[in-house]
């Protein structure tokens, strides 16, 4: 699943799905193909593509 996010302004794409999402701290968990994470917060996600 793509997430673009707008990091410092400057707009990017990771590859992975959302295997948490905190609420308290407003961020998501997402898992890469390399089963590394990437922590990001809500306000960075400009979208988010869902694929088969």
């Amino acid at each position: 699943m793509p997430f673009r996010l707008q990091n410092e302004g400057n707009p990017q794409e990771l590859q992975g799905y959302c295997s948490y999402i905190h609420p308290v701290t407003k961020e998501l968990r997402i898992q890469k193909k390399d089963n590394s994470f990437e922590y990001i917060q809500f306000d960075e996600i400009i979208s988010v593509s869902v694929e088969d």
